[in-house]
């Protein structure tokens, strides 16, 4: 913390607040990590939530993002997660989805030299 008092001041800031962190603790197997804040000229805010999935067939963590739309009690999240994609929808929406839209791997994809490599392909990235 900066030391400036930002944090308690967004901290009130934040409408629908508890709306948020019940979505947030409902996702028990997330380490939430950080969030961006965002108040548009027409009065709309976005709460955008990262957290990190543990995978316990590597040392690798998948991500979770949330964008949170406190005042409508709207969201929208995306994550690299093909073995928690459905319970977290099902957890923010209490709903089944219809479909599943998969994470790919970049490397895969474009040719960046700043994408991170695995040495090993493991199950699910030959998307």
């Amino acid at each position: 913390m900066s030391g400036d008092g930002s944090a308690p001041k967004l901290q009130q800031s934040i409408p629908n607040r508890r709306w948020i962190e019940g979505h947030m603790r409902s996702l028990r197997f997330v380490e939430w990590d950080r969030f961006t804040f965002h108040e548009f000229e027409d009065g709309r805010v976005v709460v955008d939530v990262y957290g990190w999935i543990a995978r316990e067939e590597d040392d690798y963590k998948d991500f979770l993002h949330v964008a949170f739309w406190p005042k409508s009690e709207d969201y929208s999240f995306t994550t690299s997660s093909d073995r928690y994609s459905e319970e977290i929808h099902q957890t923010i929406t209490g709903e089944k989805p219809d479909t599943h839209n998969p994470c790919h791997r970049v490397e895969h994809t474009f040719n960046v030299g700043n994408a991170v490599e695995l040495e090993t392909k493991t199950l699910g990235d030959y998307s």
